[in-house]
């Protein structure tokens, strides 16, 4: 928790759900917890003068969270850094998933904005592992939440990650029947944030969102930062 693709994520996050807008937030929590190099890039918070103009009040609270307190952990990030938002963390039980998913939505029912926040991102096998969401979930939140926001851990798909961005995308159109909008953050090991909902005011502070955070997103000629609605 805390590193450079939290910062991204949990800005976003802050820049979507102004109030009086309620934000709702679906961890998709696993039993194994965080693996691998997950968390580790948290130099960015030695850096203020390069970082921390993307939103100042956020940067401020992860440093002295990870740099002063140490605390790195879901509960810390609900209570400071989304303190009025409506979270669901319970972990995913095994062989129990519709149950989970249906007290989760019951979590966020009041809410106008959605984050569904898996470890890996979306998925189209029929067997969905606990760190992915699936696109029968996704079309279920986008039917019973005015826009829903799905992170997406960026793979080795063939084509390279601007193919993968459009494919998703695609997949996500024809599923919800909504428009679709996505946002590629590339520092370090690159994820995808897919905007799923009509609202233009939520597609425009998108857009603003991509804009403003453009140096931390690493846009590069061959792999945009901002991919627009599809038609």
């Amino acid at each position: 928790m805390g590193d450079i693709g939290d910062y991204v994520k949990y800005g976003l996050l802050r820049a979507l759900a102004p109030a009086p807008k309620k934000l709702g937030v679906i961890w998709y929590k696993t039993a194994g917890g965080q693996q691998g190099s997950d968390g580790r890039y948290t130099e960015y918070l030695h850096a203020p003068k390069t970082y921390r103009e993307g939103d100042a009040i956020l940067f401020d609270t992860l440093h002295k969270l990870i740099c002063e307190g140490n605390k790195r952990n879901i509960a810390e990030v609900e209570q400071s850094v989304l303190p009025d938002a409506y979270c669901f963390s319970r972990i995913i039980e095994n062989n129990a998933r519709e149950k989970w998913f249906a007290d989760a939505c019951d979590k966020v029912k009041s809410c106008d904005l959605v984050f569904a926040d898996p470890d890996n991102g979306l998925t189209i096998e029929k067997s969905v592992s606990d760190k992915h969401i699936s696109l029968d979930e996704i079309k279920r939140l986008s039917g019973k939440f005015n826009s829903v926001i799905i992170y997406h851990h960026q793979t080795r798909r063939k084509g390279g990650h601007k193919c993968e961005i459009e494919f998703w995308q695609n997949e996500l159109n024809a599923k919800t029947g909504k428009r679709v909008s996505s946002i590629r953050a590339a520092a370090y090991s690159p994820r995808t944030f897919f905007l799923v909902t009509d609202d233009a005011g939520m597609k425009k502070r998108f857009k603003q969102f991509s804009d403003k955070w453009k140096f931390i997103l690493k846009p590069n000629r061959e792999i945009p930062h901002y991919y627009k609605p599809l038609n």
